[in-house]
């Protein structure tokens, strides 16, 4: 096992739910790694009932590899980060919410794009109009918001109705291609849950 200090011990050992608050390089993922090798190794939990999020892929597949040198079942637990996690799920729940399961993700790029194109379909003029809606879009998407919701919500920001029907036209397309936006898998997968 490897040498934790008390705070770090105390972390490890379950006892109900813990909030591990520390910067950067203070051994969290050490903390949480042991943790988990504690309950499956020592506790005899299931390694298929550990899921463990990170923020970053990189982070994802160093807690993996980690957990590959203190237990013999890393290949069975679920680590990965928030976004994989909920499109994961969204795989197995896309024909409910009328997506296939092979149903494309775009990037933030491929998002710009296609709102800078329903910007121009919509003859509008101002350029910064696109680069705003999709601030306004990811916004309403994070707080779980409809386009008509948000509208409703934010009717005094400037140019919300035209923001509104981007929102509208947006979704539209993206259903049509069969897609979803990196905002869309936190919002498809609490909505699912």
């Amino acid at each position: 096992m490897i040498k934790l200090n008390e705070a770090q011990t105390k972390a490890m050992i379950p006892d109900g739910h813990i909030l591990v608050l520390a910067g950067a390089g203070s051994g969290k993922t050490r903390v949480l790694t042991q943790r988990i090798a504690y309950l499956v190794n020592q506790l005899g939990v299931n390694p298929r009932e550990i899921l463990a999020i990170t923020f970053t892929n990189k982070a994802s597949a160093e807690m993996r590899s980690r957990l590959a040198e203190v237990t013999d079942c890393a290949d069975k637990m679920w680590i990965s980060t928030i976004h994989s996690m909920c499109a994961k799920i969204l795989r197995f729940e896309a024909e409910h919410l009328g997506y296939t399961s092979s149903f494309s993700i775009y990037s933030d790029t491929d998002s710009e794009k296609l709102i800078k194109r329903i910007v121009t379909d919509m003859h509008l003029d101002d350029d910064n109009i696109a680069k705003n809606a999709m601030w306004h879009i990811s916004k309403a998407k994070n707080a779980a918001l409809s386009p008509e919701r948000y509208g409703f919500e934010y009717g005094y920001e400037r140019q919300i109705d035209t923001i509104v029907s981007i929102y509208k036209k947006y979704e539209e397309m993206l259903k049509r291609a069969n897609s979803m936006d990196f905002d869309d898998l936190l919002f498809e997968c609490a909505q699912t849950l």
